[in-house]
């Protein structure tokens, strides 16, 4: 991958984060320390954040609560889940 590509990839990742996390009412953390948002609380559409966090594999989302995420660091996406778990 190129050096612009990398840097692009950052600023939208840095962008989008800090959108959600800007937007969005904490609500707590988990057991590592991570905060979760709440994409319902926000006044402005994050369609477009999400999205792109998705398809990074960037976010992580409540099992109880599917409107909360944290977000994760961008090295460290979620793994793939293991066939047929």
């Amino acid at each position: 991958m190129s050096d612009l590509r990398m840097i692009e990839m950052s600023f939208a990742y840095e962008r989008a984060a800090g959108v959600i996390e800007s937007e969005c009412v904490p609500q707590g953390s988990n057991c590592y320390g991570d905060m979760w948002f709440d994409l319902a609380s926000a006044t402005v559409d994050l369609t477009d954040e999400v999205l792109y966090l998705d398809s990074r594999r960037l976010l992580e989302r409540s099992l109880e609560n599917p409107q909360w995420v944290i977000i994760l660091d961008e090295g460290e996406p979620l793994c793939e889940p293991e066939p047929g778990a």
